[in-house]
């Protein structure tokens, strides 16, 4: 073998190692940011990663304008860069970002009362682990208000997180279940609000029932204890205010 053909292959296995090498450090940043976008509007922007690159994004605006989530992923590990969108006319939001020093910073763009577009940019940094982050087992369970009577939630702590199902009745006096549209997902906290919007299916039958949720609202959802929480549901049928106590739990579930 001529030097100059040795010379190329050493360079070329240089090359192939020192790339499997920055393969192997790209790591994707597990966690939950929080932090504050600005622009046309301005409020608070919260951000979840989870092991396999799935992400949720919530933005919750400052001044009346609502609260729109949004899933998405990490579509590149080096450099990290990610995206949420959802479609929804009544829930639009787009929103990028890349990630250095364990912040997220980026673009966002959300639809807010009367169909207004609102743009800007935000910054989210991460947030730790603390005494007061509740096991998504131990939320697990029954949950009422005990002022309504036939009335309440199945939530269900799922491998992505938890799932609200909602049974009680509409304006018309007629059943309502709802199901929450998404999982939410990352470290739940005490004392800390969440909202995650609720659908639910409008026609079909037992013997043919048709696979399609149509958006009815939202709910959002403070725990203040594995047993407590406050909820208020917003949407077609108008707004209730719950005071939610779990009625029964998983066996042996720790957390609280």
């Amino acid at each position: 073998m001529r030097v100059s053909d040795f010379l190329k292959s050493a360079l070329l296995c240089i090359s192939m190692v020192m790339g499997v090498a920055q393969t192997a450090h790209a790591q994707i940043p597990t966690g939950n940011y929080s932090g504050a976008y600005l622009g046309a509007d301005h409020g608070t922007v919260s951000i979840s990663v989870d092991s396999y690159g799935a992400v949720k994004c919530t933005l919750k605006s400052d001044t009346g304008k609502g609260t729109v989530t949004a899933n998405g992923s990490i579509f590149s590990v080096d450099p990290v860069l990610m995206n949420c969108y959802s479609s929804d006319p009544d829930n639009y939001l787009s929103l990028d970002g890349d990630y250095e020093d364990g912040k997220f910073t980026g673009g966002y763009l959300f639809v807010g009362p009367g169909k207004t577009n609102y743009t800007g940019h935000y910054s989210a940094g991460r947030t730790t682990a603390s005494s007061n982050e509740l096991s998504w087992r131990s939320l697990s369970g029954l949950w009422y208000d005990p002022a309504y009577t036939s009335t309440g939630f199945n939530i269900l702590g799922a491998d992505n997180g938890l799932i609200f199902t909602y049974y009680g009745r509409n304006a018309a006096g007629a059943q309502l279940w709802m199901i929450s549209m998404d999982a939410l997902g990352g470290a739940i906290q005490a004392n800390t609000e969440y909202t995650i919007q609720l659908g639910m299916t409008t026609a079909g039958t037992f013997a043919a029932p048709v696979y399609q949720m149509e958006r009815w609202g939202q709910i959002s959802v403070k725990f203040s204890s594995c047993t407590n929480a406050t909820a208020t549901l917003t949407g077609k049928d108008g707004t209730q205010v719950l005071n939610l106590k779990r009625l029964s739990g998983v066996k042996d579930a720790n957390g609280c």
